[in-house]
């Protein structure tokens, strides 16, 4: 890794500077030019005078020229760095990035100051967006192989995210007054009916990586819980893997042992025990695909809902220009259970778009699902089949510098159509949260 980064330099360095001093500049406030500031703020950077030298640099980011803006900040980021300063380096970056989105040696920059400080998920969106904007043949080779290092470098980290989430229909149940059966209409009870209420919604992944000096292993912990003042609605998943990870030419995969387990209402709900193989692999500097299957053998609290489970997901993301992305997704997931009108099989394509606007980012997302049960369930007249759309919309707002917070927005609207009243339903639900990684 060491050796890459020293590539990943390189290759910076190759760049054209992200904005170059004018032979002629406006004179500075203190009657020296910009250019003579530039020139004497180098000068003290080598007698080691770092304090004073970013004094005067931080006066320039107030020039009027962003030319001469933007430079000063380029310029901060590094001196910020060179002192071990990584997050001060990088809030020079972003803020340069604000105002000038399209410099592909400053998104380098950027991203080997996120890899330093072991944020391999921002260094390689800072990568993609370098991509979109171009880069010559020989650099985006070398991003390439310290885009793919990036995904084994760290041995241990994380993320946490805390929302406060008012929901109209917390249980995902039906808005039916009665539901159709062979025998006729059903009048259902109170906890099989919509249900709103205002939760807290709780996020948190985990990582440990082996340092062996030969095939790491990589371990990882995720749960998810929503948790209600009625305690009989809450949910709560958490999921183990365990398993090599590889890497070979532009390629990562990670076989790894699953186990995942989930509770409702406070009891058990249902375990799986499996496999699961994921492969990414890095395309282009500004794209990449990555491809998950799964296969497990569930237990379910109700005998009937038990069986295998297999899953397919394929996501394709891009980054277009150094503000746009987005990313495409397909899913074929298997159900099985002892009961075949429990069974089922499903597909889904779906689509997301985000969009940085300043330091602040913007995404819609959007799904279709199309469900079918294997046989009619006996209790019911029809064989269950449903069509699912999602719609959410985000903001994801930039990090305070308080505890590295994130701030974060979510509304999405599910519309579950369904064959059978009882799984019909629609949900509205806003998240607003702080999200943060370690």
């Amino acid at each position: 890794m060491t050796i890459l980064l020293a590539g990943l330099l390189a290759a910076v360095a190759a760049q054209p500077a992200p904005e170059g001093v004018a032979p002629d500049p406006a004179p500075a406030a203190s009657e020296l030019s910009a250019a003579e500031v530039f020139a004497l703020a180098e000068a003290l950077v080598a007698q080691g005078r770092l304090g004073d030298a970013e004094t005067l640099l931080v006066g320039l980011t107030r020039d009027a020229s962003l030319d001469f803006r933007s430079e000063a900040r380029f310029r901060l980021g590094r001196l910020r760095a060179r002192q071990g300063d990584l997050a001060g380096a990088i809030r020079w970056y972003r803020a340069l990035l604000d105002e000038k989105p399209d410099s592909a040696a400053v998104q380098l920059e950027l991203a080997r100051t996120h890899a330093l400080a072991g944020d391999e998920e921002a260094a390689r969106r800072a990568l993609r967006r370098a991509g979109a904007v171009g880069l010559p043949e020989d650099v985006a080779r070398v991003v390439d192989q310290f885009a793919l290092a990036l995904r084994s470098r760290r041995r241990i980290g994380g993320s946490v995210e805390l929302s406060l989430a008012p929901d109209s229909n917390i249980n995902r149940a039906t808005g039916a007054d009665d539901i159709d059966t062979v025998f006729g209409p059903l009048i259902p009870d109170g906890d099989a009916t919509a249900t709103s209420g205002i939760g807290a919604s709780v996020r948190a992944q985990g990582f440990w990586r082996s340092d062996n000096g030969g095939t790491p292993i990589l371990a990882r912990l995720s749960g998810q819980g929503d948790f209600y003042g009625r305690g009989r609605f809450n949910d709560l998943a958490v999921s183990l893997a365990v398993g090599p990870e590889l890497r070979r030419g532009s390629s990562r995969w990670r076989p790894a042992a699953l186990h995942t387990r989930r509770w409702f209402g406070g009891d058990p709900y249902s375990r799986y025990w499996g496999g699961t193989l994921n492969w990414l692999r890095i395309l282009t500097p500004a794209s990449q695909i990555e491809v998950e299957a799964t296969a497990a053998q569930g237990r379910h609290r109700r005998v009937a809902q038990s069986g295998m489970l297999y899953d397919l997901a394929v996501n394709y993301d891009r980054a277009v220009g150094e503000t746009l992305s987005f990313r495409a997704t397909a899913r074929a997931t298997r159900i099985g259970a002892h009961d075949p009108g429990l069974a089922t099989s499903s597909g889904t394509l779906g689509g997301l778009v985000a969009r940085r606007l300043g330091r602040q980012t913007v995404y819609v997302g959007a799904s279709l699902s199309r469900l079918v049960a294997d046989e009619r369930l006996s209790l019911f007249p029809e064989t269950r089949r449903d069509w699912r759309s999602d719609v959410t919309l985000g903001l994801l707002l930039g990090r305070w510098r308080f505890a590295d917070l994130s701030p974060v927005v979510r509304l999405r609207r599910t519309v579950n159509r369904s064959t059978l009243d009882l799984y019909a339903f629609r949900q509205t639900r806003l998240e607003i949260g702080l999200s943060r990684e370690f």
